[in-house]
């Protein structure tokens, strides 16, 4: 009888609510059209950021270059992460940097905890949840010998959320 294979999912990174109006103020910063769009005023209507975060973009600047350091995990784990997050490149007006730094706007990991997630965009820069000496994207379930079909549905996925891409479901008009 065939093994059962294990169930893995992502869990959002979502910023909590003390910190959005910073989140949101360095996501500005990055890219200015993150900024929100001006609402009619209407009563009751708050321009307060924490009150419209959604309307809040956590996007990158076009051309942006990104740097991407490893804090953990084997050699052949950072090749195959490598290996798949360029795949973004074809896609968005970005640049990713591979190189170990201290400045680095996405730092991965392999054992932050049992799960893989990531950073929605520029919520990393967020350093009250996202310490600069830790991680903003784990593969929690990701190791050498991983099938590479998982490698990169798991890669994709993570990446797709440092770039500030959220779920399907998230999005109020899907």
């Amino acid at each position: 009888m065939a093994k059962k294979p294990a169930v893995h999912f992502c869990i959002d990174r979502v910023i909590p609510l003390h910190h959005k109006v910073n989140a949101a103020a360095l996501a500005i910063k990055v890219n200015s059209n993150n900024a929100p769009k001006t609402l009619p005023k209407l009563p009751g209507v708050s321009a307060n950021p924490v009150k419209i975060s959604f309307f809040v973009g956590k996007q990158w600047k076009k051309g942006q270059r990104l740097r991407v350091t490893f804090l953990d995990g084997s050699a052949t784990q950072r090749k195959r992460v490598r290996q798949h997050a360029i795949e973004w490149l074809d896609y968005g007006n970005l640049k990713f940097e591979f190189k170990q730094s201290s400045q680095a706007e996405i730092r991965i990991s392999f054992k932050a905890d049992p799960g893989s997630w990531s950073a929605i965009g520029t919520d990393c820069l967020s350093t009250e949840v996202f310490p600069k000496d830790g991680p903003t994207m784990n593969f929690g379930w990701l190791e050498d010998d991983t099938d590479d079909e998982e490698y990169r549905r798991v890669v994709v996925h993570e990446f797709g959320h440092a770039i500030g891409a959220v779920h399907e479901h998230q999005v109020p008009k899907g």
